[in-house]
């Protein structure tokens, strides 16, 4: 897919791989848990839209992000998540054809914490590869907020005036 570097870390992003599964779940914490819910990750690897897994030169997983054409919100109809996000949001310009929806992100605990960069260098992946999508939401529970490496990626959107 692509590649690029991290603290002289040399990363390729590829699709990620049912196989990756295991890693991928050693990597979950507690606010893993709490933002994204408990994740059936062989299931969201196989529907996602995109997956993306960050490996290193010696293709060692480092991060792994799933992204859905609708928002991770059981009460939200999936076919119709539009009207949902711009009755309750200003966001006219967003459409199914240029949004995706990240249902989960995990990344290898380290010292340093290079979170926030894999995370950086996932989203920059998922503009290069797919060039339409112009929005790339995450929807977090009331009184949850973004994991540490999300939190500098992110920002809440204004609420419309029907809230």
């Amino acid at each position: 897919m692509a590649h690029g570097h991290v603290k002289g870390i040399q990363l390729n992003a590829r699709r990620t791989e049912s196989l990756d599964a295991p890693t991928i779940l050693s990597f979950a914490e507690s606010a893993t848990e709490q933002l994204f819910g408990r994740a059936n990750i062989v299931h969201l690897i196989e529907k996602a839209v995109l997956a993306v897994s960050l490996v290193d030169q010696n293709d060692e997983l480092k991060a792994q992000a799933c992204f859905f054409d609708y928002p991770n919100l059981p009460s939200v109809n999936r076919s119709n998540w539009e009207q949902w996000l711009k009755y309750h949001y200003s966001a006219d310009r967003v459409t199914p054809l240029n949004a995706l929806f990240m249902h989960y992100f995990v990344a290898r605990a380290g010292k340093p914490d290079l979170s926030p960069e894999f995370a950086k260098e996932i989203m920059n992946t998922v503009f290069n590869v797919v060039p339409d999508v112009h929005y790339v939401f995450l929807v977090a529970p009331r009184g949850v907020y973004p994991i540490h490496s999300l939190s500098s990626i992110y920002t809440q959107m204004m609420k419309s005036d029907n809230e």
